[in-house]
C-alpha cells in the first residue's frame, strides 16, 4: 500500500513560532486535526452480525485544511440547485504580477478591489453588448498550483440576463459573451480606477522593501502608469461538458486547503517535499516540484487569507436579494419554447444536475458507513443511555 503523507506531517517539521498568531493557530488546527487532541465520539455498526466499534475524532472545519470536503460538496449542491437553466461561461481575470508585492502586503484590501473589478467588469460588457443585467458567481484565487502567488478570479456567468428594456430574461446569441480582449480592458479600468482610490487616501501598506525609491503618491502614480501600458488578460470559455461541470470547478476552489495532501508525493530524511502541480508553460499536468519544507510552509502560509476575508461574492442577478425571481425569468424563458432543441439541451442538463446532486449525497452519506460491512452506524451509548464521548487533551 502506498505511503500517504499529509501537510499536517510538514508543519511538524517546521518552527512556525514566527508566523503571525492567527496562522499559527491555522497550524495548530491542521496538526490536530482528527487526532486524540480535538476529541471525538464511538459509534457502533448496526449490524447485528458485525457490531465493529469505531473511534471517530472530530475535524477542524479550518476553510484552509482538507477535512472540509463534505461542507465543499454540501456548497456544491446548494450552487447547482440554485443555478439558472441556461449555459454558463467559465471567465477567469488575473490581476498583472507586478502588483503581488503590493498584494502581499496588503492582501484583504486587494481581494476585495480584484472581486469588485471583476465583478463591474462582468456587468458593463453585458450592459454594453447585449443591453442586459448581468451576474454570475466569482471566486479569489490567490495561488497557482505550485503554491507561488498567482492572484486571479475565477467566475460563472450565465448566457443571458434580464433586459434593460423590458424586464424579461434575453440569452446572449451564438452563447457568445464578448471578446477576451474587451472583458481584459474593462477589468483593466476598474481595477486601475479602485487602486488609483487606495494611493488617494493613502491606505496602503508599502514597506521600504518593495524597491520603491520614495514611497510617495507620485511614485505609486507612475508605478500605476506602467500598468497602464500592460496588455491584461482575461480567458472566457463556454461549458465544454455540462454546467455541472463548470459549478463543480468553481466551488472546488471554496472552503479547500491551497494544497490537498493526494497531491504530496513524500517527504525524504532531509526534509525535502516533492509534490505534483500543472507546469501550464510546458503542458504537463503532472510536473513534479522539490522544495525544502520550510519553504513549503512559507507558500503556504502565504495563501491562509486574513481573518474576515471574503474570497466569494455573489453578483448582478445572481445576487441573493433577487435571484429566485431572475431564475423563475429565465426557467419560464426556456420552458416556453420547449419545442425548440436548446430547450431539450436544457432538460438533459437538468437531468444531469440531478443525478450528479445524487452521487454526491451519497458520497457524503458513504463517509458515516461502517469500515467492515458498510453497514450503518449509530452513536454508541452506555448503559445510561447516554453517548459516549472522547475528551480532547
Amino acid at each position: 500500500m502506498k505511503k500517504r503523507f499529509s501537510i499536517a506531517q510538514i508543519l511538524k517539521l517546521v518552527d512556525t513560532s514566527g508566523y503571525s498568531l492567527h496562522k499559527q493557530n491555522v497550524f495548530k488546527r491542521i496538526k490536530e486535526c482528527k487526532t486524540p487532541a480535538m476529541g471525538g465520539y464511538v459509534s457502533i455498526c448496526e449490524n447485528e452480525e458485525c457490531l465493529k466499534i469505531k473511534t471517530n475524532f472530530q475535524s477542524c472545519r479550518d476553510r484552509n485544511c482538507e477535512c472540509n470536503f463534505k461542507r465543499r460538496q454540501e456548497s456544491i449542491i446548494k450552487v447547482v440547485e440554485g443555478k439558472f437553466p441556461v449555459k454558463h461561461f467559465h471567465v477567469t481575470t488575473t490581476m498583472p504580477h507586478e502588483c503581488n508585492g503590493i498584494y502581499f502586503y496588503n492582501q484583504r484590501k486587494f481581494t476585495k478591489l480584484i472581486l469588485t473589478a471583476n465583478q463591474k467588469a462582468i456587468m458593463q460588457v453585458a450592459k454594453d453588448k447585449w443591453n442586459v443585467k448581468g451576474g454570475g458567481i466569482a471566486h479569489f484565487h490567490s495561488h497557482g498550483s505550485d503554491l507561488k502567488t498567482h492572484p486571479h478570479v475565477h467566475s460563472i456567468v450565465p448566457s443571458g440576463g434580464i433586459s434593460l428594456k423590458d424586464g424579461q430574461w434575453k440569452s446572449f446569441r451564438h452563447h457568445y459573451l464578448a471578446h477576451e480582449k474587451v472583458i481584459a480592458g474593462a477589468f483593466k479600468k476598474y481595477f486601475l480606477r479602485g487602486l488609483k482610490k487606495m494611493i488617494s487616501k493613502g491606505s496602503l501598506n508599502i514597506p521600504k522593501q518593495l524597491g520603491f525609491i520614495d514611497v510617495c503618491e507620485a511614485t505609486l502614480y507612475d508605478f500605476v502608469s506602467k500598468l497602464c501600458d500592460k496588455k491584461w488578460k482575461a480567458n472566457v470559455q463556454p461549458s465544454k461538458r455540462n454546467e455541472v461541470h463548470v459549478v463543480r470547478y468553481l466551488t472546488g476552489y471554496q472552503r479547500r486547503s491551497p494544497l490537498s495532501n493526494r497531491r504530496i508525493l513524500s517527504i525524504d530524511e532531509n526534509n525535502r517535499v516533492r509534490f505534483l502541480y500543472k507546469d501550464y508553460k510546458n503542458k504537463k499536468n503532472d510536473a513534479v516540484k522539490a522544495v525544502s519544507a520550510k519553504e513549503f510552509v512559507r507558500r503556504f502560509a502565504n495563501h491562509i487569507p486574513e481573518k474576515g476575508t471574503h474570497k466569494t461574492s455573489s453578483f448582478g442577478i445572481y445576487g441573493h436579494a433577487v435571484k429566485k425571481k431572475n431564475a423563475k425569468l429565465a426557467h419560464d424563458f426556456v420552458y416556453g419554447k420547449d419545442k425548440t432543441e436548446h430547450a431539450k439541451q436544457i432538460v438533459e442538463t437538468l437531468k444531469q444536475v440531478y443525478r450528479m446532486n445524487i452521487i454526491i449525497k451519497k458520497v457524503i452519506k458513504k463517509s458515516s458507513l461502517c469500515f467492515s460491512c458498510q453497514s450503518s452506524t449509530a452513536p454508541f451509548a452506555d448503559a445510561s443511555g447516554e453517548m459516549r464521548l472522547l475528551d480532547s487533551g
